[in-house]
């Protein structure tokens, strides 16, 4: 049977909960076929791959297109900084950290992610 895109979405929220990540991904996978322009949808698939293992400059590539076609949209932006926060890119974190904030002013995980990095976690 065909799951609708919010709910494949929501699936693959729930496996990253549970430490999925290839659950995730695979959920991922089926919301982004489902609609393949929405930045949330490719912004969470292109995470759940870097926590997979995958090809992480395909994931990047993935996350830099989505901010910038959707300039409104947070999670894209965010997730290029959790990426880079795991590379050790600590400059480059608190880059996309800070423009995540300035998306989404209201979303309190992009500011809590850079309070952490400032304090050197």
């Amino acid at each position: 049977p065909t799951v609708a895109p919010e709910q494949a979405f929501l699936d693959g929220q729930l496996q990253l909960g549970l430490g999925n990540a290839e659950g995730a991904r695979v959920a991922f996978e089926r919301a982004v076929t489902a609609r393949p322009n929405d930045p949330d949808f490719n912004a969470w698939l292109a995470w759940a791959s870097i926590l997979c293992g995958e090809d992480e400059a395909f994931a990047l590539d993935i996350l830099e297109t989505a901010a910038r076609a959707f300039p409104q949209a947070m999670r894209p932006v965010f997730f290029l900084g959790l990426a880079a926060k795991r590379r050790g890119a600590v400059a480059q974190a608190r880059i996309h950290l800070t423009e995540a904030a300035r998306r989404s002013p209201r979303d309190l995980e992009a500011r809590a992610v850079l309070a952490a990095l400032e304090h050197g976690n």
